[in-house]
Parts: C-alpha cells; structure tokens; sequence
C-alpha cells in the first residue's frame, strides 16, 4: 500500500541499508545539511557527484545497478530495458501502432481512461496517436487532464481535436482532488525525453552554439566543461570516463554530442521518469502502489519496442533533423502528418509542463521508493 514518508534529519545518509526500487543520492542529500557529504563513503560521493555532473534528474545508470552504493530493486512488469545487440526494422509509426493498439486493449478492463496532456510534443504525439487508432466508442470512456496552460501550448490542435469532443478535467483541480486508485487506466507522455533527447539540450547550446550536431569525440572539452558547472573539471572528466565506460559494457556507441547527452538521459535519467509521476500524483493509502504501476498507470514510451528503435536511430534524423526545432523529429512528423500543422511542426520546441502546475505539495522532493513502495521525502535545499 502507498506511503509517503517524511525522512528524519540525519548525520549520515538516511535509510542506506534498506533496499529501494529507486533512490536518489543526489536529492537526499541535497534535502540534509552540507555537513553530510563529509560523512559519505567513497562509493556515496562518487554517485552524488557524477549525479550533479551529468545533470539528469536520474541518478544511476539503469543498465548497471549493482555499481550504485545503494541496493536497488527492479519490477520486471515495468522496468524495461532494450536490446542494444539488436537491428530492428520497425519504424516509429509501427511502434506508435502496436502501443495504441496494445493500451487500447488495456484500457478495456476499465470504465474510464484518464490521458494527461500539456499540449507538448509528447502527450500530443499521445492524442495524435489515439485519436488516429482508437474508434469512437472507445475515445468516449477518455478524460483528458489539461489546463489553459495545455490550450496555450498547442491551441490549434485543442480547437481542432479536444474541445467539445472529449471530457476534460482541469489539471491543477484533478491533482489536489483526485484519489488515484486501482479502478481506472492512467497514461502519461513521460519517458518522451529519455527516448529521443536530453531536456537540457537548449542549455547546452547556449553554452557551445552549433557544437550538438558535431562528432562528440572532436568535441570531448564541451562536454567535459558542461559536465563540470557544478561540480569540477576532475569530476567533468570522471562523468565523461563513467559514459563511456557505460557505452563500451554494452558494446554501443554514439556519434554526436547530441547523441551522446541523449544517452545519458537514456541511461541515468530513465527510471526517475516511472515513479516520478506518482511523487506529484499522491497515491491515495488505500491505493496498492504495485498493482498500480503494474496494471493502471501506463507510461506510454515504456516499451521494449520504443527503446529498441531509440537505440537504432544513431546516424539518421529521426531523434532531430536540422536545427533544435527539430529535436523529437520522428514524433513531430507523426503529429504533422495526422494534423498537417506546419507552424507546430517547423517552430515548437520542449517545454517543461510539471513546473507550470503549481501544485500545493511541490516544495518538497522525492528521494526513494523502498522496497514496500514507500515514498521517502524531504524539504529540498539547493546545495
């Protein structure tokens, strides 16, 4: 059953003995005083620092859990992982298919499927894709969850395919009231950044204009000295070696620098997509947080088959053609071919949609889900 638990003050690292489905060193102690990072092991500050370095929201590398000081766990329903050994021939609009077609089957054992959506590239990819597969009775049983903030992100397609065609519930009211429960289908456009972009790409192009199209490997200082902002050049250099390390284990690699940040989002900022969610969705106690996950919330990119075409897209255009307007090129081609808005197509790029929701329950952050799926947390203090 669902818990969220307030983590005690601490002179050491809270809870490191126990065994966690995901925890973030980073954030935790990030949440204590400075003087904890004098008490950390060797193992412990290594994580905390090449956290802070690659600047993920993530903390360890998914495709290597036994390396992170902090025992984790994994539920194999929906910790799914690619096959870097495999070509797959499938295209994206195969995959986006097979995933309409696969929740439309899940969505089913329900009377109502709640789709969230800020206008974006990903949730609209979502109702693009649903709206294209789904027949009219089944479209019938969707709420979607959005706000003005979701009209002003993308109004021709609310005018267009939302309004007065679906029923809608106001995102800000839907999560201080709602009681998240075991009796409805959840789908959620999260995990679109770790499949096809680093959300911190725009930052890093301020920083070194034009060098993320570029062969990251002639190009290995940028990314040294945006991994050392806030930390050193030391531990730039050691974030650096620790991707490449995780490149060569799994016999892959990457051409740009594009390619490259796009993995370690891949790799390290991945998990933290799954249970972020119902960090600021609250769980009701009466909820089982592991049927949950299972059964009802559907990340809708959480699949081997998007995972494994995100892993075959190096060297083409599909994750971004041309310019950063173009970064997720392979999913705004399938929303312009289903809608034929070329403003959207040609000019819309990432927005954060969470920080635009001012929820009540925001100033503080999640730390771990335990191996019970308890919900740790903490005041956050930016260190």
């Amino acid at each position: 059953m669902s818990n969220y638990i307030y983590l005690n003050d601490s002179d050491t690292l809270p809870l490191i003995d126990r065994e966690w489905y995901w925890y973030d060193i980073k954030l935790t102690v990030n949440s204590l005083d400075l003087s904890i990072l004098n008490n950390l092991t060797e193992a412990q500050f290594k994580a905390y620092t090449l956290a802070r370095s690659l600047h993920v929201t993530g903390v360890y590398n998914r495709f290597d859990k036994s390396s992170y000081p902090v025992k984790l766990l994994t539920n194999p329903v929906y910790n799914i992982n690619p096959d870097f050994t495999s070509r797959t021939t499938l295209s994206f609009d195969d995959v986006t298919y097979s995933r309409a077609k696969q929740l439309l089957q899940a969505s089913k054992k329900f009377s109502r499927t709640f789709v969230f959506y800020s206008g974006g590239i990903d949730s609209t990819l979502i109702l693009s894709a649903i709206i294209r597969y789904w027949n009219t009775e089944d479209l019938s049983c969707i709420t979607i969850v959005m706000n003005q903030h979701s009209i002003d992100e993308n109004p021709n397609f609310y005018d267009t395919y939302i309004k007065d065609k679906f029923t809608i519930v106001d995102t800000i009211e839907f999560f201080n009231d709602a009681k998240f429960d075991n009796q409805s289908l959840y789908l959620t456009g999260d995990l679109g950044d770790p499949l096809m972009s680093d959300e911190r790409i725009v930052t890093f192009d301020k920083l070194y204009p034009d060098v993320y199209n570029k062969p990251y490997k002639q190009n290995i200082d940028s990314i040294i000295r945006y991994f050392s902002q806030k930390t050193s050049y030391k531990h730039g250099v050691d974030a650096y070696i620790e991707v490449r390390k995780a490149l060569a284990s799994l016999n892959y690699d990457v051409e740009t620098v594009y390619d490259f940040l796009w993995f370690v989002n891949f790799a390290w900022g991945w998990d933290s997509d799954i249970y972020q969610p119902l960090w600021y969705w609250r769980v009701s106690p009466e909820t089982d947080t592991k049927r949950f996950l299972e059964e009802n919330f559907f990340l809708w990119f959480n699949t081997k088959e998007y995972q494994d075409w995100a892993v075959n897209t190096v060297g083409t255009d599909l994750k971004i053609s041309g310019d950063l307007r173009m970064s997720k090129y392979a999913m705004k081609k399938f929303i312009y071919e289903f809608n034929g808005d070329s403003e959207y197509f040609k000019h819309k790029m990432h927005e954060g949609s969470v920080s635009k929701n001012k929820l009540s329950y925001m100033d503080v952050i999640l730390c771990g889900v335990d191996d019970a799926y308890n919900f740790h947390y903490r005041t956050k203090i930016n260190i």
